[in-house]
């Protein structure tokens, strides 16, 4: 793949194989430059800075937070 996140073009090249759409992707991570960068393609991004990610999920596994 030679592309790693964090930087812009591999998360370019993750939306374009898995022909993903950026608005309608959520990259969740727990190190915030991760976000970042896929944010710069993008995609909407949420840092993980503490808890679980279960609890960004209600019982009927709908996101609660704002991306």
């Amino acid at each position: 793949m030679h592309e790693r996140k964090p930087e812009k073009a591999g998360f370019d090249m993750i939306l374009k194989e898995q022909h993903l759409n950026p608005e309608e992707t959520l990259f969740i991570d727990d190190i915030l430059a991760n976000v970042e960068g896929a944010r710069k393609a993008g995609v909407k991004g949420h840092h993980l800075s503490e808890g679980s990610i279960l609890d960004l999920f209600d019982e009927g596994f709908n996101l609660k937070i704002d991306q």
